[in-house]
């Protein structure tokens, strides 16, 4: 007798991690992403790489649109990183379907940063100014960074001028990077784990501000000045933002450390 599973969608630039993590948990899995490669097809019922299989180059909304040719029931859908910065994209992703994950209107919401640096102030929560015109007097350094952010590509310092209408400026603030990694239904929140990122590092081929792999030491050396207390606010902000904005799934935050506490 063959093995019945449900099945579920995967969608992102790449999602081997997440189809085998959804293989050994018992679903059948439909992936498309950019790649579609061989470690992907053995833990995945069906794949489709947008560059092999149809010479589309990646983005999120062809791979949601790709998905939809798998028009059958599903048990959900799932997306991987990028996804976060289209919201239409996953709108479409969600035709008729279950999201394991924030919805559309989530995203718009919280990948707003000048929403979101508002709200944190408000809530009495340390983060950097974000604003979308140029000071006029200010003794502060500023980043200019793209509204849809990822990896740090395309942020850089300000050195005066207008901003575009698709970037704003961030205070920049001295401290050690780091991110915390939660799960969340909405209205609770449970931290996985905090780490160190590692930022523009020659050695592993980057430079300015791209990120360039993550470092975590449970039972080892601290990762920051201290750490407990970088925890204790990170918990804190996670569990706010949870449920200010009604996050569910996997979520990640980066922040800067400085003395104990994550902007």
């Amino acid at each position: 007798m063959s093995e019945t599973r449900e099945e579920v969608i995967l969608a992102g630039i790449s999602v081997r991690a997440l189809a085998q993590s959804a293989w050994r948990t018992g679903y059948a899995v439909h992936a498309v992403d950019a790649f579609g490669d061989r470690d992907l097809a053995e833990c995945a019922r069906t794949t489709l790489g947008l560059v092999r299989d149809l010479a589309t180059p990646y983005s999120a909304r062809a791979a949601a649109e790709a998905a939809l040719g798998w028009n059958r029931p599903v048990a959900g859908v799932a997306y991987g990183s990028g996804f976060e910065n289209h919201p239409d994209a996953v709108a479409i992703l969600a035709r008729g379907r279950v999201v394991w994950g924030n919805r559309p209107d989530v995203l718009t919401r919280v990948r707003d940063p000048l929403r979101l640096g508002r709200v944190l102030r408000r809530l009495g929560f340390p983060a950097p100014a974000v604003r979308a015109s140029p000071p006029t007097l200010t003794a502060r350094a500023w980043l200019r960074k793209p509204r849809r952010s990822g990896g740090g590509q395309g942020i850089a310092i300000w050195d005066g001028g207008p901003v575009p209408r698709d970037q704003v400026l961030q205070e920049r603030i001295e401290g050690v990077p780091g991110s915390v990694s939660f799960l969340a239904d909405g209205r609770r929140a449970a931290m996985l784990g905090l780490s160190a990122q590692l930022v523009g590092d020659p050695a592993f081929g980057s430079t300015g501000y791209r990120y360039c792999g993550s470092v975590i030491a449970p039972g080892g050396p601290a990762l920051f000045d201290r750490q407990e207390t970088v925890w204790s606010g990170a918990a804190a902000l996670v569990s706010t933002l949870t449920v200010e904005f009604g996050l569910v799934g996997l979520n990640g935050v980066d922040f800067i450390a400085q003395d104990g506490v994550p902007y």
